[in-house]
């Protein structure tokens, strides 16, 4: 992972916690808007 670069899946999201050795600090941020669909 790079600064400002994007996590798309769950399974990215694991690759990255194994390369921080799952460390407290490396947590998601969670942005509902991101699911919404503009019509």
């Amino acid at each position: 992972m790079h600064p400002g670069e994007d996590l798309f899946d769950g399974e990215t999201y694991e690759m990255f916690l194994e390369k921080v050795n799952n460390h407290a600090r490396a947590c998601l941020l969670y942005d509902p808007s991101h699911f919404c669909v503009n019509n």
